[in-house]
């Protein structure tokens, strides 16, 4: 769905992405799908429920499950 709605230009769109007809300014460069990679894992560290760990991979923050 990525590949369609935002690198795949579309001719009953005017050779324009979905993202681009909505209006979906992402600031691409020409290598949209590293850019989109980025963009993305720039969203997931910026995010609260994920921390690094000292291996810098990133994993949810889990709370600890109860015990009965």
């Amino acid at each position: 769905m990525i590949y369609y709605n935002f690198i795949r230009p579309n001719m009953w769109l005017d050779d324009r992405t979905p993202a681009e007809k909505a209006k979906i300014d992402l600031n691409l460069d020409n290598n949209k799908w590293l850019d989109l990679l980025r963009k993305s894992l720039e969203f997931i560290k910026n995010q609260p429920n994920f921390y690094h760990t000292k291996c810098n991979t990133l994993r949810f923050n889990r709370t600890p499950t109860p015990k009965f």
